[in-house]
């Protein structure tokens, strides 16, 4: 599964519990490495898309990996966030896949 702890390098940790299990740093991910090759299509988000918006990716890209960088692509930290009536601005799969590749830590 594609996300976006797979883009977190080594010591991007943060918090460290009291058993000793460390928590990555959120903030480690570097949504600015990511480039367009091709336009993103604009999409006008539905309650019923925000709703389950984990079928609306997967119906979009074929599965739902790319659920985390839709989002932070379209400046949404949470799904709960999203309005009705939004426009979302959905990256080709190519350009997710070129991401995820040129910046997985785990090659």
């Amino acid at each position: 599964m594609k996300t976006k702890y797979l883009t977190m390098p080594d010591g991007a940790y943060g918090d460290t519990d009291e058993y000793g299990n460390k928590y990555v740093d959120i903030m480690a991910f570097h949504i600015e490495n990511f480039e367009y090759t091709m336009p993103p299509t604009p999409h006008i988000i539905k309650q019923n898309e925000i709703d389950r918006f984990d079928l609306f990716i997967a119906t979009i890209y074929g599965k739902m990996d790319y659920m985390d960088i839709i989002l932070w692509l379209n400046n949404q930290e949470y799904v709960s966030r999203i309005n009705n009536g939004d426009t979302f601005y959905l990256p080709s799969k190519t350009d997710l896949d070129i991401f995820y590749s040129r910046n997985s830590v785990i090659k």
